[in-house]
C-alpha cells in the first residue's frame, strides 16, 4: 500500500472508501509508482524541466478517476483546506468551459479558450511548487519539455514539447481501468479537467463512495456565477 494512500486512509477515518476500491486503489498507487520511476529514468538526460519551473501549470491538462482519488486523499490526509477551497473555485469555472466548448467535438477551441485565461493550478504553492507533488496526475510528470522555451505562454500552442512514449501511455490507461470500470463506466464522464476531477474524487471520498453525489458537483455555473469565479481567479 502507497504510504501516501495509507496516510489518507487512517485520516478519513469514517469518510473512507469502501474496501474493495481502496484496495484497487492502493494497487494503482504502486503501479503508477514504479511507472513514474521507469520514466523519470528514461527521459533524465532529455527534459529542461527544472525545480520551480512551472509553466506547464498553467495547461489544461485532464486527469483519471484513479489520479484524482490519490489526489483527494493526500488533500485531505494534510488537511491543506485552503488547496481544496481554490480547487472548488478552478472546477467551478472548468464546469463552464465543459458546457461552453464541446472538448470532443472541437478540443482546439476547448483548449484554446483556456489558454487564453492563462489560470495558475490552484495547487501551487506561494513559491510557485507543486502542493500535492508527491501524488501529482500523470498528465503532470508525463509532461516533459526538451526546450523551456517550448512550454512559455506566447509559444505553447504552437510548438510540440511532449516527449511522448506510447507504450507506457497505454500502460497507465490499463492500470487506471480496473477501478474506473467498478465505478464510473456509464455514470460520470472522465477524464475531466483536473480541478474537477480532484473534486469529484473529494466528493466521492467523502460521500463513502456514494455516487450519486457527484451529479451534484456537474452542474454548469451560469454566467454571472463564472464571471464570479474568473474574477476572483486574477
Amino acid at each position: 500500500m502507497s504510504r501516501y494512500t495509507r496516510a489518507g486512509r487512517y485520516a478519513l477515518r469514517k469518510a473512507r472508501l469502501p474496501e474493495h476500491l481502496q484496495h484497487l486503489l492502493d494497487e494503482y498507487a504502486e503501479f503508477m509508482r514504479d511507472v513514474r520511476g521507469l520514466w523519470e529514468e528514461k527521459i533524465a538526460d532529455k527534459k529542461a524541466c527544472r525545480p520551480g519551473c512551472n509553466h506547464c501549470c498553467y495547461l489544461l491538462s485532464m486527469i483519471s478517476f484513479s489520479d484524482a482519488l490519490l489526489a483527494a486523499q493526500y488533500l485531505l490526509s494534510h488537511k491543506m483546506t485552503e488547496r481544496i477551497e481554490d480547487l472548488q473555485s478552478m472546477a467551478d469555472l472548468q464546469k463552464s468551459f465543459l458546457k461552453d466548448y464541446n472538448r470532443f467535438e472541437d478540443d482546439d477551441a476547448f483548449v484554446d479558450a483556456w489558454l487564453d485565461e492563462w489560470i495558475p493550478c490552484p495547487l501551487l504553492d506561494e513559491e510557485g511548487r507543486c502542493s500535492i507533488y508527491p501524488v501529482r496526475p500523470t498528465a503532470c510528470w508525463h509532461h516533459a519539455a526538451s526546450d523551456e522555451e517550448g512550454c512559455r505562454r506566447e509559444n505553447v500552442k504552437t510548438t510540440e514539447t511532449a516527449l511522448g512514449e506510447p507504450k507506457i501511455v497505454e500502460a497507465m490507461t490499463k492500470a487506471d481501468w480496473d477501478l474506473w470500470l467498478n465505478v464510473l463506466v456509464d455514470r460520470v464522464p472522465l477524464p475531466l479537467p483536473t480541478s474537477l476531477g480532484i473534486v469529484l474524487g473529494l466528493g466521492f471520498i467523502l460521500s463513502g463512495g456514494d455516487l450519486d453525489t457527484l451529479r451534484d458537483h456537474l452542474r454548469p455555473l451560469d454566467e454571472e456565477e463564472q464571471k464570479a469565479v474568473l474574477g476572483g481567479t486574477r
